[in-house]
């Protein structure tokens, strides 16, 4: 069975052509709305109303601070989205960028008080964002097994690339002692899509995150408590209008072999995992280390990692105001988290005080 394909977005996906984006078959988008307890995307709400304009079932996903109270961060999810019926159920991401020095324990805990917080408020079970590879790094207790309350949650899977195939017959990793995936994030920033631009004069295409849905149309909409639409003449299924040919991103130049830093593999790893994590491409680690088989490595295997972020030559200085977030901070100036940390030497992503200066890298 072919999959059902869909998108995910963030501040970072600013403006869109929802008409065209719809024409293209994609029949739901995953829209990012809060992170922590303070940061709330300034994109969502009219993402939120534009993908259901034209018949897309939109969800929305809150980013987990593992630091910070679970049921605080709930609070204030709940304060932002809305869910009814007709959406697709709320999605926890849980990663490890914007939590450097985060504990296992508080994972699990601020995950469940999250988790177990949002279905009592909204009666909707939420699915679950990660990499297998990270669940069971970091969402694993004393024992190196998976909270028991893991079981009960549906998983949505980043997983890029290698096995991936658009009728059906590729399958990400399924997490250990969680609940089913079915989502499947399967190409994580790599590919344009007609319809989603960077500028307001929509003359640049932007790289967007595809997904994919595990089973049928029908049981899509079920999920989402929505009835499918019947035909071309109801508002939420509009016509398709004509694809326009996508705008080629310019190709990705890896960085110099001396522009590296070093990553020894451990049990559970995969180079898709350990690519997620440096966030750089497969390709740029198998081409840094003459990779002959990109499935075959072993434990205890020290890998090059490419440094996407070398030291600028140029920065800017800003003051840290109250309110202020690292993540908040960068998405202003355009650039990542880890690029401050590394510019500012910062051994933990999440103190920060107000009056701090940081050097922000130019772009």
């Amino acid at each position: 069975m072919a999959y059902i394909h869909g998108i995910d977005i963030s501040a970072y996906d600013p403006y869109i052509d929802w008409q065209m984006v719809r024409g293209q078959d994609i029949r739901f988008a995953i829209i990012k709305s809060t992170e922590g307890a303070g940061y709330f995307s300034n994109c969502f709400n009219e993402q939120w109303a534009g993908a259901k304009s034209v018949g897309i079932l939109r969800g929305s996903y809150h980013y987990l601070r593992a630091g910070i109270d679970g049921g605080l961060q709930a609070d204030f999810f709940l304060s932002k989205v809305n869910v009814q019926d007709g959406d697709l159920p709320p999605f926890l991401d849980i990663e490890g960028a914007n939590n450097v020095g985060a504990t296992n324990s508080q994972f699990i805990s601020n995950a469940q008080k999250w988790l177990e917080r949002v279905e009592a408020k909204t009666g909707r079970r939420p699915i679950v964002y990660s990499t297998a590879a990270f669940l069971k790094d970091k969402l694993n207790g004393t024992n190196r097994q998976p909270p028991l309350w893991a079981k009960n949650y549906k998983t949505w899977v980043a997983q890029y690339f290698y096995s991936y195939s658009a009728d059906g017959g590729g399958q990400p990793t399924q997490p250990v002692g969680w609940g089913d995936w079915i989502f499947w994030q399967y190409s994580g920033d790599h590919d344009t899509l007609p319809g989603i631009y960077q500028d307001a004069t929509r003359a640049k295409s932007i790289l967007v995150d595809k997904n994919i849905y595990r089973y049928s149309i029908d049981e899509l909409y079920k999920l989402a408590k929505a009835q499918p639409p019947t035909g071309p003449d109801v508002p939420n299924n509009p016509p398709v209008p004509p694809v326009v040919p996508p705008v080629q991103p310019p190709p990705v130049v890896d960085p110099q072999p001396d522009s590296f830093t070093t990553y020894t593999i451990r049990s559970g790893d995969t180079l898709t995992a350990i690519a997620l994590k440096y966030k750089v491409t497969v390709d740029a680690i198998v081409k840094l280390n003459n990779i002959a088989n990109a499935n075959l490595v072993s434990v205890g295997q020290v890998l090059k990692i490419p440094v996407t972020n070398p030291q600028p030559s140029s920065f800017t200085n800003y003051t840290v105001r109250s309110g202020d977030t690292l993540s908040a901070i960068a998405l202003k100036y355009g650039v990542t988290v880890a690029a401050i940390v590394k510019l500012n030497n910062m051994s933990n992503a999440n103190l920060i005080s107000v009056g701090q200066v940081l050097k922000i890298p130019s772009k």
